[in-house]
């Protein structure tokens, strides 16, 4: 396998697998192997730079869903740190209140004394309104930090992941292209051809065909999905700011989409483990 900024480079300026199949080329004997020694050539190529790649990205990939599933245990811990407050709060607020009255009620009683009572009342119900706006600014600092960590997720996700998923894409079209033709009938055919054809036919043969290219590429459309409807969870007129009582929710969607992504990097590894099993066979 050549060193990786070879296959980089190699990857960003490859040609188009798109071939005729055998049966309908009008090209003479020497042409058509020579087209199908070059595309076996580039479909082990690009297997070789999808190896690399997953080697090289996946446990940052790893890492990053990870990292979603534990913003999403912090907002949880911010949607129950609100609640615990707000009905301490207002607990307080209630008690201090009625403390707050009886003071007064009882003051011409008790010669003044009971304005004590009214005072440390008063107290409580400040405290009590303190603890609740105390909470709400928490929670506006807290989730515009999480906000922030999963823009900044999403995007190196994107990055990463794309770029690992179409180069996938690629060798599994080539591979389909390359088991439509009967290597035995090219006069000149190379070794890496015969080899790269035989690989294309066993992983067929383990499964990895077709139906096992269609939830590859999803990754896309779920962070496209998840982040055009992000703006639902938060106030308008402040970008930074969750809906009260929207935290689990967003919580759960956060859950849901690193399921999804875990999902699409769990199918690319299973190709990768079919790509090995059939090189080995072979």
């Amino acid at each position: 396998m050549q060193d990786f900024e070879q296959l980089a480079t190699w990857w960003k300026t490859r040609d188009s697998l798109e071939f005729p199949p055998p049966s309908h080329c009008s090209l003479g004997p020497e042409e058509e192997t020579r087209r199908f020694n070059q595309k076996a050539h580039q479909v082990r190529m690009g297997l070789d730079f999808f190896s690399a790649l997953l080697l090289k990205r996946g446990e940052s990939l790893r890492s990053q869903i990870a990292e979603l599933h534990n913003i999403a245990d912090n907002l949880d811990k911010i949607s129950k740190r609100n609640r615990v407050m707000g009905i301490t709060g207002g607990t307080t607020g209630a008690v201090g209140g009625v403390a707050a009255v009886v003071g007064i009620v009882l003051a011409p009683v008790t010669m003044g004394a009971s304005l004590a009572v009214t005072a440390v009342g008063s107290g409580m119900a400040l405290a009590g309104g303190g603890m609740g706006a105390g909470a709400a600014i928490t929670n506006k600092r807290s989730t515009s930090v999480e906000r922030r960590r999963v823009e900044r997720i999403v995007q190196g996700y994107k990055a990463d992941v794309l770029e690992l998923e179409r180069s996938l894409v690629f060798v599994q079209t080539g591979m389909e292209a390359l088991r439509r033709h009967d290597y035995s009938r090219y006069r000149g055919a190379s070794a890496e051809a015969v080899w790269m054809t035989r690989v294309a036919d066993a992983v067929c043969r383990l499964g990895g065909g077709t139906s096992a290219r269609q939830g590859i590429g999803r990754s896309d459309g779920v962070l496209r999905d998840f982040t055009g409807g992000m703006e639902l969870y938060f106030t308008d007129d402040d970008s930074a700011k969750l809906k009260k009582g929207s935290e689990t929710r967003f919580a759960n969607n956060i859950r849901a989409v690193a399921e999804q992504l875990q999902d699409g990097l769990d199918d690319v590894n299973r190709a990768w483990t079919t790509f090995s099993l059939a090189a080995s066979s072979v």
